[in-house]
């Protein structure tokens, strides 16, 4: 922790094992003082202490490193500024004063400031907590505005500065050297606040305290900060202070060995956790305190666990808890083990395991007698809930024998072990049930009121009956005794008999006046009953069968009809109908109710007459009814169809004739062709189809041409408006364009049946092409090839002129060129007159050389440069047949044999050469796995005067091998070896015969 100052440090070098002189000692001298606006000479200070004779002031003479000595001044300007600087003292909570010499005599032993103006800047140099008198004196310096400092500040260059203090002929001389002051920091340089300090024997040192005035300090220092410790460990603390009368150390939490001592230990409390901070406060003989922390940085404590311990009983032995917990923290128990009553035990951790304290709670209990609430009497086969298992004074156990529904029984309580308890007992009385009696219900009919069942039975058992009564079937009903009873439930039947109907045979209708037998009195299902009204063999009635008491049978009706005789049936008219026309069947029973049969089988062709003989037993007469059938002879009629030109719009044919007849047309409408559709009509109108031709006119095609090629700007024809075969119409766009391709279409005029046509322009450019040939030679400048230069061009189409030189040499379609020249060929159009013009240049290709390099062998990165010479030099370059390109030179990072291919872009000079790259395999692995399972030379593989061998790295010869072979396996005498580094000499033969010897090293890895 830096030290920590109240308001002011000090100059002064304070104790000495040598005495002051007989007169007095210069201490120290502020030598570059804080001011501002360049007043430094107004606020210097040099500190000396009175030895034991008082000295006169009036006697004093100081000889200043520079400038000049002004005397002293005392007036009321130095008396404000030394009220100043007592009130400064207060504020900073001293209990000392500043003085000025009474008469000019300083005491004997006093301490004195000498300020080197009495304009200093009370500010600028502070002064503090002082608990001692300070005499101080002001140079009579206040003339000389702005003047520079008394001392010489630091310099880079060597010098020394000797300052000399006299009272009378008592004198003290002290020299510093400049180039040793320091900055705040303790390093040369120049800085406000540079202060020497001298011994009594003169000797100098450098210190810099920065803004303050040469007075005694009052701080403290806690000591270095922050620390870093564990729960409940001891830290040791040095701290410091000056200018105190006491110090205490204090913190939350934790105990100090000796808290009122600079140098104390303090030990951590076990539940520490975080930052702890320790304080040191300083009190001075002023009573002010000053204080300083340091902060220890807590690291997270391990809690030691145990076993929990099983509670035991009173008395009962009680083992010896563990020393070592379960995750191995060592430590002691407080307090003593107690087998009498519970109690919390703490573990405190030994020192240096960074551990927190633990707490165990170990459980005495006493003898206890488990108490329960009392079950209430239960009747035989309630249910009976658990017993609790655990008693209303917490005893748990369990209960014997099994629960009982059915007896009173009496159940044991066997306490779980470890509880200090007792057994005890528990009766459950189990009452009897009584079965509810009732007397039995007479089966009722269906429908019948039901009277409500009792609520008590015979012997006395109250309850409900469910479900509710039902009166339409038969319905059991359970008896549910009210609760607190101990009676079963029980049920009663109640028959309800359903309602049966009466069935009888039905009774044959009869004419009026014949006998009627009686009705039976008893039904064809058992029901007896008796008939109303009586029987009437006159008119149909209905009859009612009313069946006698407790049959549970419903009553029921019977029809007898009557007829009159004589009676004709009655039946609407039929509509006429159409030949073929639809005819529903007649009716089998007439208006007035006869039921019969018709004859003949309906005829929708012809009209017929038809007869209606009645059904037997109905009193009634046969009756006739005829059917007219009309015959189709209406035609429909429509108006004629105009012809249309084949693909025109054809109206839909009108669905209703012009004589009223609707229908519809067959086939489809088309208008591509001519056709008769047929007309039929929709039933009942007797009419017949009718038949309607449409004429379609096909298309004349208008004999223009289709397509036409012009030259570009060449006039083009006039477009006709009448074709050769007469078609006449409007072209759009009118006018042909002849700088630009073209569509034209030909519209004809309305009313010609003609098509449209389209005329396709095309306009060419005359074009002129480039080509560029060349002539191959060989080494006797012979020429291997000549060039044929050919237009592509059919001379049925072109006309030709080939010239060279500006004269013509050919009017045919190619040409064979045998000497170097600028060729000209005008192809002309026969038909458009375009032109089209080639100029061929044929160049000479002289015969080329190309060689092959690999630079610089066993590189990591080898170059194969290809040299070509002769020919015209453009040439593509490939490597093992990979792709071309226009670089001669490849990169490579393996050995090995390439194939090299140039091809001479003129056609002339191609080649294929060899060459092989030298160079070696970084690293290999022997593991058997086929990749790099040996090492060797790569591009060596032909016999070549080589010598290859194989070293350890400790330059032990492992193996001699050809390159030839299949190289090294990374064996020794057939042991594998470890991974590692290997070296290799090699000496060969290079591409120019000449043997080189090179080494290296390579990896081998498993």
């Amino acid at each position: 922790m830096r030290l920590k100052y109240f308001f002011c440090t000090f100059l002064f070098v304070c104790s000495s094992a040598k005495s002051y002189s007989q007169c007095f000692q210069t201490e120290s001298i502020l030598v570059a003082a804080c001011a501002a606006g360049g007043f430094e000479g107004y606020n210097e200070m040099v500190r000396f202490k009175v030895g034991v004779t008082p000295q006169n002031t009036s006697a004093l003479a100081v000889n200043w490193p520079s400038n000049t000595w002004q005397g002293l001044i005392q007036n009321s300007v130095t008396a404000s500024q030394v009220a100043a600087l007592n009130s400064q003292v207060i504020a900073a909570g001293g209990c000392a004063q500043i003085l000025e010499p009474v008469g000019g005599v300083l005491p004997a032993n006093a301490k004195v400031i000498l300020i080197t103006s009495q304009n200093f800047n009370v500010g600028a140099n502070i002064f503090g907590a002082i608990t001692e008198n300070i005499y101080v004196l002001f140079q009579n310096n206040s003339n000389v505005a702005g003047q520079g400092g008394h001392f010489g500040n630091y310099s880079a260059t060597p010098g020394t500065r000797t300052l000399t203090i006299s009272f009378g002929s008592c004198t003290d001389t002290v020299t510093y050297e400049r180039s040793l002051l320091v900055d705040t920091a303790g390093l040369p340089g120049a800085a406000p606040g540079a202060t020497v300090s001298f011994t009594p024997a003169g000797v100098a040192s450098y210190t810099n305290l920065g803004c303050v005035a040469p007075v005694e300090v009052f701080a403290v220092d806690a000591g270095s900060t922050p620390i870093t410790a564990c729960p409940g460990a001891v830290v040791s603390l040095v701290g410091s202070a000056q200018g105190q009368q006491s110090v205490t150390w204090s913190a939350i939490g934790g105990t100090y060995s000796t808290p009122t001592t600079l140098g104390t230990n303090y030990t951590l409390p076990f539940s520490a956790s975080g930052t702890v901070i320790l304080t040191l406060s300083a009190t001075n003989s002023c009573g002010t305190v000053i204080s300083d922390n340091v902060t220890v940085n807590v690291n997270s404590g391990v809690t030691p666990t145990f076993n929990v311990v099983a509670p035991i009983c009173s008395g009962a032995s009680l083992a010896a808890l563990p020393v070592l917990s379960n995750n191995g923290i060592t430590g002691s128990w407080s307090p003593v083990l107690d087998n009498t009553a519970t109690a919390t035990y703490t573990f405190t951790p030994n020192p240096a395991q960074c551990a927190t304290s633990a707490s165990l709670i170990i459980t005495v209990n006493n003898g206890t007698i488990p108490i329960f609430s009392p079950i209430a009497p239960i009747c035989s086969g309630t249910a009976l809930s658990p017993l609790p298992t655990i008693s209303n004074n917490g005893i748990t156990g369990n209960w014997s024998p099994a629960l009982n529904t059915t007896a009173t029984t009496t159940y044991t309580f066997m306490p779980d072990a470890g509880q200090c308890s007792n057994s005890v007992g528990l009766t459950i009385i189990v009452d009897p049930k009584t079965t509810p009696s009732f007397n039995s219900v007479p089966a009722v009919c269906s429908g019948v009121v039901l009277s409500p069942l009792p609520t008590t039975s015979i012997n006395g058992i109250t309850g409900t009956w469910t479900p509710a009564f039902n009166n339409a079937v038969t319905t059991l009903y359970t008896f549910t005794p009210a609760s607190g009873q101990c009676a079963n439930a029980t049920q009663l039947t109640v028959v309800v008999n359903p309602m049966v109907t009466p069935t009888f045979s039905s009774v044959s209708a009869i004419c009026a006046g014949q006998i009627l037998a009686p009705l039976p009195t008893s039904s064809s299902n058992g029901i007896v009953g008796i008939w109303s009204p009586a029987l009437n063999n006159t008119a149909t009635t209905t009859y009612n069968f009313a069946p006698l008491a407790g049959q549970c049978a419903t009553a029921t009706n019977l029809t007898i009809n009557v007829y009159n005789i004589g009676t004709l049936p009655t039946f609407s008219a039929i509509v006429p109908i159409c030949a073929g026309g639809f005819l529903s069947a007649l009716p089998t029973t007439s208006i007035n109710g006869i039921t019969g049969t018709w004859s003949p089988q309906l005829n929708n062709m012809v009209t017929t007459t038809y007869t209606f003989a009645a059904n037997t037993v109905q009193c009634a007469t046969p009756t006739t009814l005829v059917i007219t059938v009309n015959p189709a002879t209406i035609i429909p009629t429509f108006n004629p169809i105009a012809s249309i030109c084949s693909g025109a719009s054809l109206p839909p044919l009108p669905t209703i004739s012009t004589n009223g007849i609707a229908g519809v047309w067959t086939p489809a409408l088309n208008n591509l062709t001519t056709t008769t559709y047929d007309f039929t009509p929709t039933l009942g109108q007797c009419a017949t189809n009718a038949f309607l031709t449409v004429e379609v006119n096909g298309n004349t095609i208008p004999n223009f041409p289709t397509a036409l090629v012009l030259c570009n700007g060449v006039t083009a024809p006039v477009l006709n408006p009448i074709s050769g075969n007469g078609v006449s119409g409007t072209w759009q766009p009118a006018i042909i364009d002849n700088t630009a391709n073209g569509i034209y279409v030909f519209t004809p005029n309305a009313g010609q049946c003609a098509s449209l046509i389209v005329l396709t322009v095309t306009v060419t450019d005359n074009t002129i092409k480039n080509e560029k040939y060349y002539l191959c030679f060989d080494a006797a400048a012979q020429v291997i090839n000549p060039v044929i230069i050919n237009t592509g061009l059919s001379p049925l189409q072109y006309l030709f002129i080939w010239t060279l030189a500006g004269n013509t040499v050919s009017n045919a379609a190619s040409y064979q060129a045998n000497s170097a020249g600028i060729y000209t060929v005008v192809a002309t159009n026969i038909t458009t007159g375009c032109t089209t013009t080639t100029i061929a240049e044929v160049i000479e290709s002289p015969v080329a050389n190309a060689n092959v390099v690999v630079e610089s062998d066993f590189e990591a990165v080898q170059q194969i440069v290809i040299t070509v010479t002769g020919g015209l030099g453009d040439y593509q370059y490939q490597l093992d047949y990979g792709p071309f390109q226009s670089s001669n030179i490849f990169a490579i990072s393996r050995g090995g044999d390439y194939t090299i291919n140039i091809i001479d872009n003129s056609g002339c000079n191609n080649f294929e050469l060899k060459v092989t790259a030298i160079s070696y395999p970084k690293f290999f692995s022997p593991n058997a796995d086929g990749y790099h399972d040996t090492w060797n030379i790569e591009g060596l593989s032909r016999p070549q005067n080589t010598q290859l061998f194989i070293f350890d790295r400790y330059g032990k010869l492992l193996k001699e091998l050809s390159t030839a072979g299949v190289g090294w396996d990374g064996t020794y005498n057939g042991i594998a070896l470890p991974s590692s580094d290997y070296w290799f000499k090699l000496r060969y033969q290079n591409a120019a015969g000449i043997t080189k010897e090179y080494k290296n090293h390579f990896t081998l890895k498993r």
